[in-house]
């Protein structure tokens, strides 16, 4: 006589765990990129540099 495992939600629909898993990674992505705008670095102006007139390529 063969017994067979009760099936159950993790047994019968593996692909849940996939979407579970991809929903976490996306909220944890927002959450990081949500850190990083509200702590961005302050901007720094950058001075442009004309060259001399008598330089050349």
């Amino acid at each position: 006589m063969t017994t067979s495992a009760p099936t159950t939600t993790k047994n019968s629909r593996p692909w849940i765990w996939i979407v579970v898993a991809l929903v976490v990674m996306v909220a944890f992505w927002s959450v990081v990129v949500t850190i990083a705008v509200k702590n961005q670095p302050d901007s720094v102006p950058v001075a442009r540099i004309t060259p001399p007139a008598d330089a050349h390529d």
